[in-house]
């Protein structure tokens, strides 16, 4: 910004604000598709647990990985997925969570406090038998 000087005789000295610099990425804006409750985990390693996925559409970089946080603040991470393309904008990850888990929020990065999923749809028996049968494949 460019000021006349005491006299107002003559421009002064020119002042230009620093650009204001950020070293802080940009949170990423997540929206939920769907919570399905995909039923029993395995029963013989993990038996007071369930499964859950949850798909979610994202703007923005991860800055970590997704993971889903109960009202206990327990922090649970996705099963690993080889066919998932992590620059996707839709993303679906299964969680497994113990049965007593409540209020689920979805978290994508380290500090983050998480977005509610919401209430989790139970999924018909014939599509959690095809959901066992694909992971079991994998």
């Amino acid at each position: 910004m460019q000021t006349c000087n005491a006299q107002g005789t003559e421009w002064g000295k020119c002042d230009c604000p620093r650009p204001k610099i950020t070293t802080e990425p940009e949170r990423p804006q997540v929206s939920i598709v769907s919570a399905e409750d995909l039923g029993p985990a395995d029963p013989k390693t993990n038996p007071d647990s369930k499964i859950v996925k949850v798909t979610y559409d994202r703007s923005g970089s991860m800055r970590g990985e997704a993971t889903l946080v109960d009202s206990k603040g327990r922090r649970f991470t996705a099963r690993a997925d080889s066919n998932a393309d992590p620059l996707a904008q839709r993303q679906s990850h299964t969680f497994i969570v113990p049965n007593d888990a409540s209020e689920l929020r979805l978290a994508t990065g380290p500090d983050d406090k998480g977005k509610p999923i919401g209430e989790l749809k139970a999924v018909e028996a014939a599509e959690r038998f095809k959901q066992r049968m694909i992971r079991e494949r994998k």
